[in-house]
């Protein structure tokens, strides 16, 4: 197993294997009702991603929770900007999970919450916890993230595909 702190471009990022929880159960419902008994599978929202229902779901369930934090979309930059003062930034780390961590933040600046801002504590928390991904032989999937990535994804991509977003990357190849 490898982990890496990267930023790729938003038009590579995998889609979802499901939209929905606790959190977003009106979501979960919605897709259930758009995508049918596939709505976990990864392929079918693909492939049904860029419809319009199922970026009004989108619109309509996730974005007014993350404008809570602030701007989606500056705080993924500020994230991926600031991700860059790792000294292991986009480099692969054969460490256990933690070690890997700590390596990773040891060069980044202090988080905390007392930072001026909700937008700015937002930044700092995607780039000390990014979004997870997970890659083997077969797949390449979100392990964790797929509701901030997605919604990243629906606002941003149609106008800058290559848009770098931070991402942990776990990869068994």
């Amino acid at each position: 197993m490898s982990t890496r702190y990267t930023a790729i471009p938003v038009s590579e990022l995998p889609y979802p294997h499901g939209l929905g929880k606790v959190e977003y159960e009106t979501l979960e419902h919605g897709m259930r009702k758009l995508l049918g008994p596939n709505h976990s599978d990864q392929d079918t929202n693909a492939k049904m991603f860029w419809t319009r229902q199922y970026q009004q779901l989108l619109r309509d369930h996730l974005k007014p929770h993350f404008d809570s934090g602030g701007d989606i979309v500056q705080i993924a930059h500020a994230a991926a900007e600031s991700a860059h003062s790792s000294a292991v930034f986009d480099q692969t780390l054969s460490a256990d999970g933690y070690t890997a961590y700590t390596q990773y933040i040891a060069g980044l600046p202090t988080w905390t919450d007392r930072h001026p801002s909700i937008a700015a504590r937002e930044a700092a928390r995607w780039t000390h916890h990014p979004p997870t991904l997970y890659i083997d032989a077969e797949t390449f999937t979100i392990d964790d993230g797929r509701h901030r990535l997605s919604l990243l994804r629906s606002l941003i991509e149609p106008t800058t595909s290559d848009f770098p977003v931070l991402v942990r990357i776990i990869s068994s190849i």
